[in-house]
């Protein structure tokens, strides 16, 4: 079943496919140059959020794959 969301008219969302897929490609690099990248764990407050930004973003788009191919 798809969620049906309406945005309220005070909220613009301006995101381009383009600017989309721009950032779902940086993040995955962001997540890649991590993982090669450990030492900046010690300053594991400081990425937490990035980081977690960066997952929800991958998460959405892996979403968006699964949702296509599974029936309705």
């Amino acid at each position: 079943m798809r969620i049906s969301y309406l945005c309220p008219e005070h909220l613009k969302f301006a995101l381009t496919i383009e600017s989309w897929t721009n950032l779902v490609e940086l993040t995955a690099e962001a997540i890649d140059w991590l993982d090669r990248n450990d030492k900046v764990y010690d300053v594991w407050m400081l990425v937490a959020y990035a980081a977690t930004s960066c997952a929800l973003v991958q998460v959405n788009m892996l979403h968006a794959v699964v949702s296509q191919r599974a029936p309705i």
